[in-house]
């Protein structure tokens, strides 16, 4: 098993834990009376936890279309590969040409017929 893999579950419980702190926290004032007092540190507290679960989300989000758009240009640079491969494969059959030492060949854009 791979690194990677050994950890795929943390960023589902991360984003469940979250979620529950943040719904906890929104409903803090309808489950408990709160002292008027405490009431601006609920209130920031609650901020927190809402900003918290946003970078989350907006995390997510951005890594997955990250992945996305690394996927298609490897996908692309691949296709690319492929076809400059094609273009570039020996010659078939193979020319019967021996050059001696010293000498040298002119190759034509065509055939002679």
């Amino acid at each position: 098993m791979s690194e990677a893999r050994k950890y795929e579950w943390v960023p589902g419980a991360l984003a469940i834990a979250t979620t529950a702190m943040v719904a906890l926290a929104a409903l803090t004032p309808y489950l408990w009376a709160i002292p008027k007092d405490n009431m601006n540190l609920i209130t920031q507290s609650q901020t927190t936890l809402w900003n918290g679960w946003l970078m989350i989300l907006g995390f997510y989000f951005a890594t997955s279309l990250n992945a996305r758009k690394a996927s298609d240009t490897i996908d692309t640079l691949a296709q690319t590969a492929r076809t400059a491969g094609a273009a570039l494969a020996p010659l078939s059959p193979i020319p019967d040409v021996t050059l001696e030492p010293g000498q040298t060949a002119t190759v034509a854009a065509t055939p002679e017929a």
